[in-house]
């Protein structure tokens, strides 16, 4: 299909090509769903007819790797609040997924006003999530812009940098979701795309760690001796796990502070059923009725009798054979993780980690050669020099070695910041390849993912 001229100026511009103004306006936009789009006059509408029903246009014959993409949006009709209207890069232009976006919703206010996101499978990947200070009135024009460097992507809204994170290249285009069949349109106005030189991301030298999260969890039973057989076995170097304390003092590996999850209450011994009522909290359990329960078969038959391990036998099993990462989920057991790790020789073979910084001093104060990570998950829209220098003070207080970071918090000024500091730093929970790849070249430490590395 071809639009009105001044639509077709979307991605020129890109990968140095002459400015949008001077276009001449042959390029081909393309959509799934044609009867969907709209040319009138100096504008376009885009329609939806449901909540699940996506509606795109795009240049199958340009990619958004290095540039600025723009738009002059307004909503015309919307079936609620929480539709949204996208500025994308879809990775193969004859394929409607993958793809990501940067959308901004009817209620830009909300927790999830602002997001980057990534379609896969059918299922969406939240990558960075943000809120406006104000949201769009039906009919009000508004500013849209996304701005790529390379593997790096800025999202902005009336001119104010509002979400950032990674990006992957892709035919550049716009989206909308569920807007009414009855006249519910998107209304573009004018688009623009300004060159933009490439990013040269931090790199380095120094392998990459990769670690098991919970274990090979996509493979076995988080937190149980087999997903970590299934790390050794697959030559992966780490293995992430979590533990905690139960009523009588033992440690165990374990994620949830509720039982039911990975052992749904059942009986090893089908013959010897576990006596009730079993407490809701591992917290409240002891280590003998623990140890009657099955941890392995809510994943698959096969692993039925796996048992819920304590730190000790973990430990064990990982000596000599992989780096432990062993996250504190109880702040008051640093102590006694510190004193085993000790006791068993591993001081050499084993990162601490924990969200509690009370639980990293306690480690620190026990046994200080074992090095320890500063976790944080409390990722901010938008990632400025002071939230990364606000972590960095954090981690130098209790004298932390690293950081261990949700991969929503990650930006190539953050990795130099961190890693300019003389402290390590690793990503959770990352399994997608081409994001994992991206922190690879940014210069991470390590890498935790449910998935093996490709």
């Amino acid at each position: 299909m071809r639009l009105h001229p001044l639509l077709a100026c979307l991605a020129l511009g890109l990968c140095g090509l002459p400015s949008a103004r001077g276009a001449s306006g042959d390029d081909e936009w393309r959509s799934d769903q044609p009867s969907r789009v709209e040319a009138n006059g100096d504008s376009f509408r885009l329609t939806s007819p449901s909540a699940s029903d996506l509606t795109q246009v795009i240049l199958p014959e340009r990619r958004l790797e290095s540039g600025r993409l723009e738009a002059d949006v307004r909503f015309v009709s919307v079936l609620n609040d929480e539709r949204w209207i996208a500025l994308l890069g879809r990775v193969d232009a004859e394929d409607p997924e993958p793809y990501l976006q940067f959308i901004v919703r009817r209620d830009a206010t909300g927790k999830s006003g602002l997001e980057i996101a990534r379609r896969l499978n059918d299922d969406w990947q939240i990558i960075v999530r943000g809120r406006a200070e104000s949201a769009p009135s039906l009919g009000t024009w508004f500013h849209m812009a996304l701005e790529v460097d390379g593997q790096h992507a800025r999202g902005y809204l009336d001119g104010e940098l509002v979400v950032e994170t990674w990006w992957h290249g892709g035919a550049p285009g716009l989206g909308v979701p569920g807007f009414q069949v009855s006249g519910g349109v998107a209304e573009v106005r004018a688009i623009e795309a300004n060159a933009r030189p490439k990013q040269k991301l931090a790199s380095t030298s120094a392998e990459v760690t990769w670690v098991a999260h919970r274990g090979l969890s996509r493979e076995a039973p988080e937190n149980t001796l087999a997903s970590l057989s299934a790390a050794i076995e697959a030559g992966i170097p780490a293995a992430e796990f979590d533990v905690r304390s139960t009523i009588d003092g033992e440690l165990v590996l374990f994620h949830d502070d509720k039982l039911a999850r990975t052992t749904r209450g059942q009986a090893l011994d089908p013959r010897r059923p576990v006596p009730q009522p079993l407490p809701e909290y591992l917290a409240a359990t002891t280590i003998a009725q623990l140890r009657q329960l099955d941890a392995g078969s809510w994943m698959h038959e096969r692993f039925a009798g796996e048992k819920v391990p304590t730190l000790r036998e973990a430990l064990t099993l990982c000596r000599g054979r992989l780096l432990a990462v062993v996250e504190i989920k109880d702040v008051t057991i640093g102590f006694e993780v510190a004193r085993q790790i000790a006791e068993l020789g591993m001081t050499g073979e084993a990162i601490v980690i924990s969200f509690h910084e009370q639980a990293l001093r306690d480690v620190r104060s026990t046994v200080p050669e074992i090095p320890t990570a500063l976790l944080d998950g409390d990722v901010p829209s938008v990632v400025t020099t002071e939230h990364i220098d606000a972590l960095i003070g954090r981690a130098r207080r209790i004298g932390a070695n690293a950081l261990d970071l949700s991969y929503r918090w990650i930006t190539p000024e953050l990795v130099r910041r961190v890693r300019r500091r003389g402290l390590g730093l690793y990503v959770y929970t990352v399994n997608d390849p081409e994001l994992a790849d991206w922190l690879i070249g940014l210069g991470v430490t390590g890498i935790t993912s449910d998935r093996r590395p490709r």
